[in-house]
């Protein structure tokens, strides 16, 4: 998908890359959450680690946990109103089964997958060796590439949880507030009018 999104000239010859028949979106869900399975297998084996939640530094407390999705939550409001104010994207009325379906599927698998790639694999293996300031600008900066169609605004959301990263030392954190964020995008889709 990113090899295609990156190539315009390909989006002609490759017309799946449109998210328009429910088929694609299954291959898309199920391959994402698959792929990274060979990958932590690998980096557990070969760091030779006891666990792999301990490994990334899943853990924390829920005092952290609850303080973390305040970040995230306010981040997505802000970012709605200055869509709107600046894009004029503002308020879309959605119905019930669209804001569940986006619920599902933005809201909680993306940000734990995204979580513990970036911000727990990809992380500890360039922090063992350049350091964490270094590291985490990679892997904002991964971040942001590995979401072509909008990486200018996702730059921010990937600031803010390299910040998260880094204070809280916690991949658990990080994900509290990516799924707070997502979530708080449902805030304008609800239909209030009807």
């Amino acid at each position: 998908m990113l090899v295609v999104y990156s190539h315009p000239s390909l989006h002609s010859w490759l017309r799946f890359y449109r998210l328009d028949s429910t088929i694609y979106v299954l291959f898309g869900l199920v391959g994402g959450s698959c792929s990274p399975g060979p990958l932590v297998i690998w980096f557990v084996r070969r760091r030779r680690l006891a666990s792999f939640a301990q490994s990334i530094g899943w853990e924390c407390s829920n005092r952290v946990l609850g303080s973390a999705s305040l970040p995230g939550l306010v981040t997505g409001i802000v970012y709605s109103l200055a869509n709107a104010a600046f894009a004029g994207h503002g308020y879309q009325d959605e119905s019930v089964e669209a804001i569940l379906a986006f619920s599902r599927l933005s809201g909680f698998v993306p940000p734990a997958l995204e979580e513990i790639y970036f911000r727990g694999i990809r992380f500890v293996s360039l922090a063992r060796r350049f350091g964490d300031i270094s590291s985490i600008a990679a892997v904002t900066l991964l971040f942001c590439v590995s979401h072509p169609e909008h990486w200018l605004t996702v730059l921010p959301v990937a600031i803010l949880l390299g910040g998260m990263r880094l204070y809280t030392h916690s991949v658990k954190a990080c994900f509290a507030c990516h799924a707070a964020y997502n979530l708080s995008l449902v805030l304008f889709m609800l239909p209030i009018g009807k």
